[in-house]
């Protein structure tokens, strides 16, 4: 099974994505309609559960890059991700 918050090839920024924070940071996973994308999120957003704000090409290409990070192509994290919401 694949695991969508896998992390391991996702790059780390230097700030984050949120907030514009620059200490505390990590990769985070965040489900969206479209599929799984990863952002370098701060602490602070993190625990507020503060996600950016995006559109849906941002979206869209955010997927697209997290499917390489994972090695898959969106038909299987869209099947990933269904067999996640039927558990």
């Amino acid at each position: 099974m694949i695991d969508l918050d896998d992390t391991t090839s996702c790059p780390l920024a230097t700030r984050c994505a949120s907030w514009r924070g620059c200490s505390d940071l990590r990769v985070c996973t965040l489900m969206t309609p479209i599929g799984v994308l990863c952002r370098t999120l701060c602490a602070d957003c993190v625990n507020d559960k503060r996600a950016p704000r995006l559109s849906i090409r941002k979206v869209t290409e955010l997927v697209i890059r997290h499917c390489e990070h994972l090695g898959i192509d969106l038909d299987e994290m869209a099947d990933a991700a269904r067999q996640v919401r039927d558990r």
